[in-house]
């Protein structure tokens, strides 16, 4: 006697149901505990006073709100020239730079300028190879 010959081969096959429900378990612990992770704290220092010293050989770069930019001069009696572009003030800068080697640069910006001014003129004096830059700020802000 022959045996009936079946025609009907082994299917194999990933059952990704159990993959499935411990990828839907992951997603709702993640849910559930990223809510309870604390924001990280930054403890700023507090802004101290530049010595008299120091701000009378200080060039600094003043950013108005009206737009511009104000290079004011401590080793000339605090002179203050007006710029409407970054090259006009860079011009300038390094003509007091080349006087004053060592002289510190301090960028101060009104409050309501947007940060990428203050980027832009960072960049530019990294870009300058100006290391001895400071930020002003205002006591008790």
């Amino acid at each position: 006697m022959r045996k009936a010959r079946s025609n009907s081969r082994l299917q194999s096959q990933i059952n990704v149901v159990p993959y499935l429900d411990v990828m839907l378990v992951l997603l709702v612990i993640f849910m559930v505990t990223a809510p309870l992770i604390n924001q990280a704290v930054i403890d700023l220092p507090p802004a101290g006073d530049v010595s008299a010293t120091q701000r009378q050989e200080a060039l600094e770069i003043q950013l108005p709100a009206d737009g511009g930019y104000l290079l004011k001069d401590y080793n000339f009696g605090a002179e203050e020239i007006s710029f409407n572009t970054l090259p006009d003030l860079l011009q300038l800068l390094r003509e007091r730079r080349q006087t004053f080697p060592g002289a510190p640069i301090l960028i101060s910006a009104d409050r309501t300028i947007a940060y990428e001014k203050v980027v832009e003129v960072l960049a530019l004096l990294h870009r300058e190879d100006i290391k001895n830059v400071g930020l002003v700020t205002r006591i008790g802000e």
